[in-house]
């Protein structure tokens, strides 16, 4: 029978139903349950471990998040002080801080500091999916070419949605966007014609007029800007050119082609991507032989 994190088998020991009902008496402080199978005529004793309760500074930040959801709290609202919040909650100010910190790091609040400063519930944050992202490449969960195939998948659905519903408005901040990037090439700047195409992205899902897919769209976005920041933006104009068709084809209203032509720029990415995770892995290897040596 196996055991969970949760439950401890007695090992080596099967009892008697009188026995371990004597066991349980005699511990007093342990819930215990007996576990029968069908091919063992004597129950396992497993035991539990008392359900603790909930710390205040979860309380705390439960109270708060029902708040948002009952609308007695908005986006832009702020707190009561820290003083007056912990004296209307009956805490201390070390677990109502705990409280807000880790809603802070949900997003779900933002703290400013200065004599304008305090507690503001904010309008919604995407750090907390692109953090994730870097931690699953970190923890090597994931790798960048399985970032990108997923990317691709989703930047489909966005330019077939924006085909359907994009306005003029917004086919002018798409043109505006991208032909910064191209002023940024032609003087050389690459750091901020990469920030630019990133950009154009995002843009891009503002287009389809769904929050959903704008917010994520940023959390790739911020995730691949960081990316391509450590590789060093490419000092050519391929990016421009393919985003340059991809807009076209936009605007042109034709699905299939603006598909086709990301699909084509995205795949170009990430040879790449796959080349520099390739030298940095070769680079890795020279460097664990050189300290064996």
């Amino acid at each position: 029978m196996a055991s969970a994190r949760s439950i401890r088998a007695t090992p080596s020991r099967w009892r008697s139903s009188a026995s371990a009902a004597s066991a349980c008496r005699s511990a007093n402080a342990k819930a215990c349950r007996l576990a029968h199978t069908d091919s063992d005529p004597f129950p396992l004793m497993l035991e539990f471990q008392p359900v603790k309760s909930k710390r205040v500074s979860d309380e705390v930040e439960d109270q708060i998040r029902r708040l948002l959801v009952a609308g007695d709290l908005q986006p832009g609202d702020k707190l009561p002080s820290e003083r007056d919040l912990a004296l209307q909650l009956g805490v201390g100010r070390n677990a109502l801080r705990e409280a807000l910190r880790s809603l802070e790091m949900a997003g779900v609040v933002e703290l400013r500091k200065g004599p304008k400063g305090g507690s503001f519930v904010t309008h919604g944050t995407t750090e907390q999916l692109t953090q994730g992202l870097r931690d699953l490449m970190t923890l090597q969960a994931v790798t960048i070419e399985q970032i990108t195939e997923a990317r691709n998948l989703f930047e489909q659905a966005v330019v077939q949605t924006v085909c359907r519903t994009a306005t003029e408005d917004d086919w002018d901040q798409l043109e505006q966007v991208l032909q910064a990037a191209r002023d940024a090439y032609a003087r050389k700047d690459y750091d901020t014609k990469l920030r630019k195409l990133v950009e154009f992205h995002i843009v891009l899902a503002h287009a389809t007029h769904n929050p959903v897919l704008v917010f994520v769209m940023k959390s790739i976005m911020d995730f691949m800007l960081e990316y391509v920041l450590d590789i060093g933006p490419d000092r050519n104009d391929l990016s421009l050119i393919a985003v340059g068709r991809i807009l076209d084809a936009l605007r042109a209203r034709d699905a299939r082609a603006a598909s086709h032509e990301m699909s084509e720029h995205l795949e170009r990415l990430n040879e790449r991507y796959m080349g520099y995770e390739r030298r940095k892995k070769r680079a890795r290897r020279s460097g664990a032989a050189a300290a064996e040596t």
